[in-house]
């Protein structure tokens, strides 16, 4: 019989993310970070290629870095598909540079973690995130 951290350990690794982030040098170094701590990771440029990745493959949670993405973009429609399929949220932003729109403030389930911040407590949230119930 597993204890309870094999347990979460196994189930994580069945986990996907989706790094949704504008910048290829930080979305390279997420993706090896969420790989290191046992996630399958997707990684798209943008709002658009993430929400074709969500449609075509399961993703439990998405992290998205609003400071990188284009000023034309919001991340809502990325962020309401994904409560849709059941995937959770994890925003990424700079407290002073980006200020989410009304709606994803509004939203209890949406965290918005500001940078700088120390990848372990990324990870932290992530799990956290996964392994309580919706």
């Amino acid at each position: 019989m597993k204890d309870n951290s094999s347990y979460e350990l196994d189930t994580l690794s069945q986990k996907t993310i989706l790094v949704v982030e504008g910048n290829i040098a930080l979305r390279q170094a997420l993706c090896e970070f969420f790989e290191e701590s046992g996630f399958r990771v997707f990684a798209t440029a943008n709002q658009e290629q993430g929400l074709i990745r969500l449609e075509h493959d399961a993703v439990h949670l998405i992290v998205i870095d609003l400071d990188n993405m284009p000023p034309e973009e919001e991340a809502l429609p990325l962020c309401l598909h994904a409560e849709e399929r059941g995937a959770k949220v994890i925003m990424l932003a700079s407290e002073s540079h980006h200020t989410p729109p009304q709606p994803l403030i509004s939203q209890p389930l949406l965290p918005l973690l500001n940078k700088p911040f120390h990848v372990s407590h990324l990870i932290y949230l992530c799990q956290s995130l996964l392994t309580s119930s919706r």
